[in-house]
């Protein structure tokens, strides 16, 4: 990993995939299937760009979250699906 002047380091997480969509959101109807111009993220009825805090599982989005205007998570037809919470763990370089 390449050093900075102060002793720092850089990090390049260009090749460090992120979730596309969480297993809430995969699940939910109002997910919408397009993606940003950017190609990042992921899209719904409550977000244009969808907080990383629920793609991660880290917030249940059955609870309010800020800027989702009252729009929650609600099961695609079929019915309730069990809810599941993901947490990413990296290994450290070195």
């Amino acid at each position: 990993m390449p050093a900075t002047k102060d002793g720092g380091w850089v990090l390049d997480d260009r090749g460090v995939d992120y979730p596309i969509y969480g297993l809430q959101c995969m699940r939910c109807k109002h997910l919408r299937d397009e993606r940003p111009e950017d190609n990042i993220g992921s899209r719904c009825a409550a977000f244009a760009l969808i907080p990383r805090e629920i793609l991660e599982g880290k917030h249940d989005h059955t609870q309010p979250f800020p800027g989702d205007g009252g729009i929650r998570f609600e099961p695609k037809s079929g019915g309730a699906i069990g809810q599941k919470k993901i947490t990413a763990h990296r290994p450290l370089p070195g």
